[in-house]
This record gives structure tokens, sequence and C-alpha cells, in this order.
């Protein structure tokens, strides 16, 4: 236990009219001041984080990382000047090598697994609209060539979300991007893959920046 960080206090100060429209007692109040960890869910819920804290939690919070505008013809596929290790040939024998609108200036974040999850509890445990959360193969392969240093290292994955046509209609797909032997490989996944990846393992998802939004919306019970 100890006393509230100033930026943890002041998060926490910004957001109390949201927790004084949910009735939130005096004793909610003295446990956050007692309670560091109580106080960082309840933060993470002013930054619109709720419903992903216990699958995943965000980090490098204190940097700005920005994929830089695309003109969106460049594809996974075919990106074999950034993934000198591995290009996953279903790429191409799924059709996906499909270029995509021109895209601007984009900020993202980078989040870390803290428990064991499948692509659709990782990405639905944001609580938005999964298209929300989707970048597309051009800003995927920039991401990776300007901001090597934000993926996972010694060989785990970094999560990407993107999107594709298909004969099923508009699919959603993961690009699992890792580093190994000091190159970039990456391989592709069905976003409805059953796979249950480690949470231990701390493996990273990369997802457009998103807005906050009405804090406390999706507060758990009790908080």
């Amino acid at each position: 236990m100890g006393i509230l960080s100033e930026t943890t206090h002041s998060r926490i100060t910004n957001g109390i009219e949201h927790l004084q429209t949910r009735d939130v007692t005096a004793i909610h109040w003295k446990r956050l001041q007692d309670d560091s960890s109580y106080a960082d869910l309840i933060a993470a819920a002013f930054r619109g984080e709720t419903s992903s804290t216990e699958v995943v939690r965000q980090i490098l919070e204190g940097e700005s990382l920005v994929v830089t505008a695309t003109d969106g013809t460049e594809t996974l596929a075919s990106a074999r000047d950034v993934f000198t290790g591995y290009v996953d040939a279903n790429f191409v024998n799924w059709k996906l090598d499909q270029s995509s609108m021109p895209t601007s200036n984009q900020s993202v974040a980078v989040y870390e697994m803290q428990a064991d999850a499948n692509f659709a509890g990782m990405f639905g445990s944001f609580g938005v609209d999964t298209r929300t959360l989707v970048l597309t193969q051009a800003q995927i392969k920039s991401f990776c060539r300007d901001h090597r240093a934000k993926l996972r290292k010694e060989g785990y994955a970094t999560f990407f979300l993107f999107e594709a046509d298909t004969t099923k209609g508009h699919e959603f797909f993961v690009a699992d991007v890792s580093v190994d032997g000091g190159k970039l490989l990456v391989y592709v996944s069905r976003f409805d893959y059953s796979r249950v990846w480690n949470g231990g393992n701390r493996l990273r998802l990369v997802v457009p920046q998103l807005p906050s939004p009405p804090a406390l919306a999706t507060a758990p019970a009790g908080a």
C-alpha cells in the first residue's frame, strides 16, 4: 500500500465528476488513497481501458508513437524488405495481398497481454467496435520499419489486426510479427483462430490510439 503518485492522482481527480455520478462513497475514495493498485484500475477506466485491463494493459504511455502517412499500396506479402526473416505464404494463398486506401498520420498504442486469451478475447477486451482496432497492411509495415524497437523481443509475437475482402465477405485477420536472430518475421492467422495465447509471455498488440469514451461507462461492478 502507498500514497498515490502525482500522475495517478491527477488522472483520478480529472475524472472525479464521473465518479460522483456513480454514487461513489467516501469509503471508495479512501480506498483509492490507500491502495495504488485499485487506483490504477480506476485510472485505467478514465483512459478508456476498463474493459481491457484484465486481458491487456497499455505500455509505453509516455511515448508518442505515430505511423506516418501511407499511400496504401504496400502489402505484407510483398514486404520482404522489412520482414527479411520470413513472410507467411498464406498472405498469398488466402488472397490477402490487397492494397488499401491512403492513410494519414496515425497515433497508435502498444498493449501487453496480462492474461491468457485467443484473438477474439484480446481484441474484444477493449469493449469497442472491432473495426476501430484495425490498421492497414501498409501501416503495419510502416510501424515495424519505423518502430522496430517497440516490438516484443526474444521471438515472441506482436499482433496487428487488419481487414481483407474474401469470398466470405469482409473478414478480420491478425498479422503476427516476431523478432528472431535480428530479423523480422511475419505470419498471418484468421481472427477466429481458436488458439489461446499465454498471457505470461507478455505478447503485444498494436492498435490505433483510442479516444477517451464517456468515463466509467463500462466500469466493473463495485468500482
